[in-house]
C-alpha cells in the first residue's frame, strides 16, 4: 500500500513546509525515518525560489539532477574548468548539474518556482569525498 511507504512524501505537505518558511529561498530535505537522507546513496530535496529571487552561488562535489515542478527561470553554471553556461528552465523541464560546478538559480516567474533535485551526497560522504 503506497499510503504506508516510508518514502512517500505528498507534494502538498512539502510545498506547505517550503511556503511556511516565509523566506525568499527555502530547501526541504527528504528523509527516510531515522535517517539523515532518503537512502544510503541518494539524497533528495525540494527548493522554493521566490518571485525574482537569485540564489547564492554554491559549488560542491555532489552532482544534481533537477526537475522543475513549476515556475520558470534559469540556472548559471560554471564548470571546474571555468566554462560558463546558462540553462533556461520552465515547468516539467529536467536538467543536470555536474559535480564541482558552481550553480546559481534565478526565478523569472511572478510566482515562486519549485525545483525537485536528487544528488549523490550520502554516497560521497560515506567515501569521504564531500567538499563545498
Amino acid at each position: 500500500d503506497t499510503q504506508d511507504s516510508p518514502i512517500r512524501f505528498p507534494w502538498r505537505d512539502v510545498q506547505a513546509k517550503l511556503d511556511g518558511a516565509n523566506l525568499p529561498y527555502a530547501v526541504y530535505h527528504y528523509k527516510s525515518k531515522g535517517k539523515s537522507y532518503l537512502s544510503d546513496t541518494i539524497s533528495a530535496q525540494a527548493e522554493r525560489l521566490g518571485p525574482g529571487y537569485t540564489t547564492v552561488p554554491r559549488r560542491e562535489t555532489c552532482s544534481f539532477l533537477y526537475h522543475v515542478k513549476c515556475g520558470k527561470g534559469y540556472s548559471k553554471l560554471v564548470t571546474a574548468e571555468g566554462a560558463a553556461l546558462e540553462i533556461e528552465w520552465k515547468e516539467k523541464d529536467t536538467f543536470a548539474v555536474p559535480a564541482w560546478c558552481r550553480v546559481q538559480h534565478v526565478c523569472l516567474s511572478g510566482e515562486p518556482a519549485y525545483l525537485f533535485a536528487i544528488n549523490d551526497r550520502p554516497m560521497l560522504e560515506s567515501l569521504g569525498f564531500i567538499r563545498q
